[in-house]
């Protein structure tokens, strides 16, 4: 099934127990890409509009008959207007989730992939070297 839209809970009091937020509403910029679809927040100006752009790179049967490893990521970039000694400028943040697997995995090893990704985004350990931006 196409990703054409989808509803995200966003700016929670707390990332690893969400509650609150706002619900961001995204859906298709009907940009062509190849492999790839990008869905923005229409809500946003568009100078600070959020947009996730989502790939895939199916996978390839090779001459010895092995097939390369199928990749599906997902790229949020979130733009923010800053001024700095007086200049306006644009930062743009991003996060992205990446996941690599060969096409023999089954539903539940891709479940887990996923469930790895929501753990790594959710655990304090693996969020304090971002806020640290130290391995110490």
């Amino acid at each position: 099934m196409p990703l054409q839209s989808a509803s995200l809970v966003v700016g929670s009091a707390s990332y690893s127990a969400p509650t609150g937020g706002t619900t961001k509403t995204f859906a298709n910029t009907g940009k062509v890409m190849n492999n790839a679809v990008e869905i923005a927040c229409f809500a946003d100006a568009l100078t600070t509009r959020d947009v996730i752009s989502s790939t895939v790179k199916p996978p390839v049967l090779q001459a010895d008959g092995s097939y390369t490893m199928a990749r599906a990521s997902h790229k949020a970039r979130l733009p923010r207007a800053v001024t700095i000694n007086g200049v306006a400028t644009m930062k743009v943040e991003t996060v992205e989730v990446i996941y690599s697997y060969y096409p023999d995995a089954d539903t539940a090893r891709r479940a887990n992939l996923r469930n790895y990704a929501a753990a790594f985004a959710l655990d304090t350990d693996v969020s304090n070297v971002m806020d640290s931006m130290s391995l110490a």
